[in-house]
């Protein structure tokens, strides 16, 4: 949910003001985004596990949480539509706001890189975007036949994305900001020019250095076995 591994959220911080507090924007992010997690695990597992839909644990994963478990959930609560169409109208407004999210990232770069137009970029991102995407709906109904690997499109996408290109794109970026980028530099945007976080700023490139990529690895390989 914090987006890790895409880009977006170096994609947005640079859109702030230049005295602008990284550490306490980092941290209050962080923070919120754990606490609703948190909350709606507490929410959301208890539902699913006390109507018996967790027995064999596939309910629990995903794709059949959002559009199996939960639906079948709000079926045994008073005013199902109304908690059905509210969950859906959300979940809709979410996946929205994300993939505008991961496109800006894509969009940022042929702007600045490439010198492309706004108008001309967000074309060149949501285009194919628009085409390929409804494959991962259908493979839920008239493609479920058509499998890669054993699994229909949507989950060989999702998994694929989960657990292979987010842990490397997250790794590649801990080593090019931890050991190509010029030391100066980084330290430069953590502090804001040495105007704060001057403490806090050997703790991060240590983190980014040596613990974040040995845990990535670790999470990579353990996706492996």
């Amino acid at each position: 949910s914090l987006s890790l591994g895409m880009g977006i959220l170096v994609t947005y911080s640079s859109y702030f003001p230049k005295k602008e507090n990284l550490k306490t924007t980092a941290f209050s992010v962080s923070f919120c985004d754990f606490l609703v997690a948190f909350l709606m695990g507490f929410i959301v597992f208890p539902a699913v596990t006390s109507f018996g839909l967790a027995d064999d644990g596939s309910g629990l994963q995903s794709t059949a949480l959002v559009f199996v478990t939960l639906p079948q959930v709000f079926a045994q609560m008073p005013l199902t539509q109304l908690w059905s169409a509210l969950f859906f109208l959300l979940l809709t407004i979410a996946a929205l706001t994300s993939t505008v999210s991961i496109c800006e990232v894509s969009i940022l770069f042929l702007q600045e890189k490439m010198r492309f137009s706004r108008v001309k970029s967000v074309l060149i991102v949501v285009l194919p975007l628009l085409v390929l995407s409804p494959l991962c709906s259908l493979s839920q109904g008239v493609l479920s036949d058509f499998t890669i690997m054993g699994k229909n499109i949507f989950d060989f996408l999702d998994s694929t994305t989960t657990y292979y290109m987010l842990p490397v794109a997250a790794l590649l970026t801990c080593i090019y900001v931890g050991w190509i980028v010029p030391e100066e530099f980084f330290r430069n945007q953590i502090t804001n020019f040495g105007t704060i976080a001057k403490r806090v700023y050997p703790v991060v490139r240590f983190l980014v250095r040596y613990v974040a990529p040995l845990l990535i690895i670790s999470i990579f390989i353990y996706q492996l076995i």
